[in-house]
């Protein structure tokens, strides 16, 4: 027979068998296990997992923080040594522009002379409108102002640098 291999030609053999193989195969009714979940559980699993992200939330916050101290600390190492080099920086520059100075190197360096103190000039200045020579002879006048006006730049230059320090 050429049925021998399939699953019904077994069962042929017996009579009303044929019918009952096909009922139990159209009309199996499957039934459904449903557990009880407890909602206090379930609640309990909730709360600890929030509560655990929310510890790691809070050790992360804390580690950053700790990091950006010693950036800040580092930063303001940073700032003091800036800080004292800018001091350097400004010790020197006023060394270097010293009058002192200056005068040392136009007298040495360039072969300046220097002023005698006790000099008078006399000027003669021609009038073209009176047609009158006027000569003046005022040197004391002539060399106060010239010393005036040096300690006038001194005076501000000073007050200059004592700005930028503060």
């Amino acid at each position: 027979m050429l049925q021998a291999g399939h699953s019904l030609a077994r069962v042929l053999d017996t009579p009303g068998a044929i019918q009952q193989e096909l009922q139990s195969r159209q009309s199996r009714k499957i039934r459904r296990t449903y557990k009880k979940i407890d909602c206090r559980k379930t609640w309990l699993f909730k709360g600890g997992l929030f509560f655990f992200a929310w510890a790691l939330l809070i050790v992360f916050l804390c580690i950053t923080i700790s990091t950006m101290g010693y950036q800040i600390v580092g930063l303001q190492k940073d700032i003091e040594k800036l800080q004292a080099s800018n001091q350097r920086i400004e010790y020197e520059i006023a060394q270097k522009s010293s009058l002192d100075r200056i005068e040392l190197l136009a007298t040495k360096d360039l072969g300046m002379v220097k002023a005698e103190e006790d000099l008078n000039f006399a000027v003669v200045i021609p009038s073209e409108r009176r047609g009158e020579t006027a000569v003046k002879q005022d040197s004391v006048n002539v060399a106060n102002r010239d010393q005036e006006k040096a300690l006038k730049k001194i005076y501000d230059n000073l007050i200059r640098l004592a700005a930028r320090s503060n």
